[in-house]
């Protein structure tokens, strides 16, 4: 290792990592003065030991998402979430009452007669009736040895799995303030017009005011469909603990990938509820809504750990759709924060891009979730974007803040932020070469060393030191 500058904050070290893959290096290179660098330092180093995995912290995340599910259930009309230990003793979040099946169970009469014996079935139209949804009374432990049932006869089931965000299992707490800001770059825009490329952000949704810098505007769709609401759940003049999220996601695209395409969907409520079917259905949407002869890349900055370990049903769906409409789209999503090796779905699927998180050291942190299953790993440690004004609600940070409009920035740590630098990376690539996203990502890990583990290290936006 090379030694440290005598600021203390490994400037000399980033400035020896070019084996690691730096495409654009200068343009995404370290911004920030030395005090505001210092700052900022301190800070991510309060968030990152709180994604630290631990019996502290397990209990903590415990304790907070009971509150987030009970805090729901005020909300009747909304779906409702049943907590339920998976056989490592992991708690996982489930939709109360719903068993997914795939469409071709019906061709088993006698199985499908005895499943409609313990609720109504429907079709999920969106996902062009390949996916049956199965309304049902019965607890979310019968429901998932009734799925393990329908799957030894052959056929595809599961309960219908939370995808969550913020400190609801997946680990990430709050984003912390920073002074520093970012230019939005018009002048790049202006060199390469390249806006054909598509980046859908799945997520939850796009701030509903605009911005003044020029970050993230004009991206709410005409019926703000896809609108954070910020405080709705419950409604209480604090920031819900998913709000700011996508916007965030989006703000990192735009920082690799200036000149992409944005499409922002929203999936997840901003209490960071949201399900697979949901989110299967706005995959769909955006290879049905994107260019069909131009390269697509959507990022999922979400995921699940699950209760037989089985992929997404719903999104499985989705994918297989989005590969037979779509000639050239890639599906990027983040690996999970739980520290561990356990597969976290969608990342884990076949033709998923599964990226990890890295330190500003380009070491793996602490957190990332790590395996077989992960392709690549770029820095998601005091990731540097733009947020959403509003006053933090103290259910995920024990010192809130207040951000103000109109141009808030924030910093926030996890794979959910390493995810969409990748997404945007193999998006620039695409376009600046004529190529497929496909081609794009081999160029890209081509750049890269491969560490075990995490797959090919990438180097995108620099993140911030702990010191």
């Amino acid at each position: 290792m090379a030694q440290q500058d005598d600021d203390g904050l490994g400037r000399s070290r980033q400035e020896g990592r070019r084996d690691a893959g730096t495409p654009w290096s200068d343009e995404l290179r370290e911004h920030r003065d030395l005090e505001t660098l210092k700052a900022d330092s301190e800070a991510v180093r309060r968030q990152a030991g709180g994604l630290d995995p631990g019996e502290d912290q397990d209990a903590w995340r415990d304790r907070v998402t009971r509150r987030i599910v009970a805090q729901r259930a005020k909300f009747p009309e909304l779906p409702q979430v049943d907590l339920v230990r998976d056989a490592r003793r992991a708690v996982v979040p489930v939709i109360r009452g719903e068993l997914l099946l795939r469409s071709d169970v019906k061709a088993d009469g006698t199985l499908w007669a005895l499943l409609q014996d313990y609720g109504t079935a429907e079709d999920v139209v969106e996902l062009d009736s390949r996916l049956v949804r199965l309304r049902s009374s019965l607890p979310a432990r019968r429901l998932q040895a009734l799925a393990r049932f329908v799957r030894e006869r052959g056929y595809e089931a599961s309960v219908n799995h939370v995808t969550p965000l913020g400190p609801l299992l997946k680990g990430e707490g709050g984003p912390e303030q920073t002074k520093a800001t970012l230019g939005f770059p018009l002048a790049l825009l202006e060199q390469q017009p390249w806006g054909h490329v598509t980046v859908a952000v799945v997520d939850t949704g796009v701030v509903r005011d605009e911005r003044d810098d020029g970050w993230v505007t004009g991206l709410r769709a005409p019926d703000a469909s896809n609108a954070d609401p910020l405080d709705e759940i419950p409604l209480d003049g604090l920031l819900d603990v998913g709000a700011g999220h996508g916007t965030f996601a989006a703000g990192v695209v735009q920082q690799v990938a200036p000149m992409a395409n944005l499409l922002v969907l929203r999936a997840i409520r901003s209490d960071g509820i949201g399900d697979e079917v949901d989110v299967a259905v706005k995959i769909v949407e955006a290879v049905r809504t994107a260019d069909p002869d131009a390269p697509l890349v959507i990022n999922l900055s979400l995921g699940a750990e699950t209760l037989d370990d089985q992929p997404l049903l719903a999104i499985e769906v989705a994918l297989e759709i989005a590969h037979e409409v779509h000639r050239d789209c890639m599906v990027v999503a983040a690996a999970g924060n739980s520290g561990s090796t356990r597969p976290c779905f969608p990342a884990a699927s076949r033709d998923v891009v599964a990226v990890a998180a890295l330190d500003a050291d380009l070491q793996p942190t602490s957190w990332t979730n790590r395996g077989f299953w992960v392709d690549c790993a770029v820095v998601g440690e005091g990731i540097l974007s733009t947020y959403v004004p509003g006053h933090e609600s103290t259910l995920a940070d024990f010192s809130p803040e207040t951000w103000d409009a109109p141009d808030p920035w924030a910093l926030w740590s996890g794979t959910s932020f390493a995810a969409p630098q990748v997404a945007a990376a193999v998006a620039r690539r695409a376009s600046e070469v004529g190529c497929t996203t496909h081609e794009a990502l081999a160029w890209l890990f081509a750049q890269s060393p491969r560490v075990p583990d995490v797959g090919r290290v990438l180097r995108l936006l620099p993140g911030t030191p702990v010191t």
